[in-house]
């Protein structure tokens, strides 16, 4: 395969930089297009499909760069808490709310926007395993070996129904506008009910 001209990866990663601007400007994708992202870039809309083979490309590649963005905040966020003491579980979950009250639109993007091929593509699964992986891992640590791993899996894709759910609430419009920090409080506080109701009892 002949090496891309000069510059383009360069190019390619500014019309994915664009379209997550605009989605996040937007909430969404509703009413976002080609012709758009390419006024916006300064660039005839034709031009795009040099870097992408179709709208529907451009936004697989731009959803994979935004999960990898929520990887690298959320691993900003935690990293002092790498010794996995008591509040590594609470940092990550309180990284995980504040990446989606500071940008819901990418939020919507993630869950709720269609995009083709994503359930399809290998890298977008990938990326999605490892999430929750990382998620599950974090409510296994929590427990300090005093819950299987499969179990702790358990928990965690529950704990993780609990937590996306209030933040679609919220995404949604669909929340009580209480604040930032008391919303984030009262979520926080719902997850960390839930987490020591399923804690394992001392025989």
């Amino acid at each position: 395969m002949p090496s891309p001209p000069p510059g383009e990866p360069v190019i390619a990663e500014a019309l994915v930089d664009i379209t997550l601007e605009l989605v996040d400007a937007r909430h969404g994708l509703s009413g976002l297009n080609m012709r758009e992202i390419a006024r916006k870039a300064g660039c005839a809309h034709t031009n795009v499909y040099n870097y992408f083979p179709s709208f529907d490309g451009l936004l697989l590649a731009s959803l994979k760069a935004l999960l990898r963005r929520l990887i690298q905040f959320t691993q900003s966020q935690i990293e002092p808490d790498r010794a996995r003491e008591e509040g590594y579980l609470e940092t990550f979950l309180a990284a995980q709310i504040d990446f989606a009250v500071d940008h819901p639109g990418w939020y919507h993007f993630i869950w709720f926007d269609k995009v083709e091929e994503v359930l399809s593509d290998p890298e977008i699964q990938g990326i999605i395993d490892f999430l929750r992986t990382a998620f599950n891992e974090k409510v296994f640590f929590h427990y300090q070996g005093r819950m299987e791993r499969a179990r702790a899996d358990e928990v965690g894709d529950i704990l993780h129904g609990l937590l996306h759910g209030e933040i679609c609430k919220r995404v949604g419009g669909r929340a009580l506008d209480i604040g930032r920090e008391a919303y984030k409080a009262k979520v926080l506080d719902d997850c960390r009910a839930l987490v020591a109701a399923f804690a394992p009892t001392a025989n």
